[in-house]
């Protein structure tokens, strides 16, 4: 494109959306309650390996506490218990990749964990 190029590094035809540049809907201000935060940490101290990897027979400690079904601020499936599960880093992130596949494909994205 051959249009000025703004402060931002794009031409007014090709800014990119917040959607587009990773802005996080607001619902996710939901991860600094305290009460989730005591959740996350109860989660990690009882399961600290990855089920993901140990399913695969690898053993990987868990950093991060997943929603199996997205809550999507529903508080009742954001506090479940029986919907957290502990997953690696990279885990979650293949996870998540393959919960976007899933809005587009109509797959039921607790399919991961199978």
């Amino acid at each position: 494109c051959k249009n000025k190029v703004t402060r931002a590094g794009r031409c007014e035809d090709h800014q990119r959306t917040a959607k587009e540049l990773g802005a996080r809907p607001a619902y996710h201000q939901l991860y600094a309650n305290p009460v989730w935060k005591v959740l996350r940490d109860g989660v990690l101290n009882l399961y600290p390996l990855c089920c993901k990897c140990e399913k695969e027979g690898k053993v990987t400690m868990a950093n991060v506490v997943d929603h199996m079904t997205p809550h999507r601020g529903d508080m009742k499936l954001f506090l479940d218990p029986l919907n957290l599960r502990p997953l690696c880093q990279s885990c979650h992130s293949v996870k998540t990749a393959f919960e976007a596949q899933c809005r587009k494909t109509k797959q039921d994205p607790r399919t991961f964990y199978d």
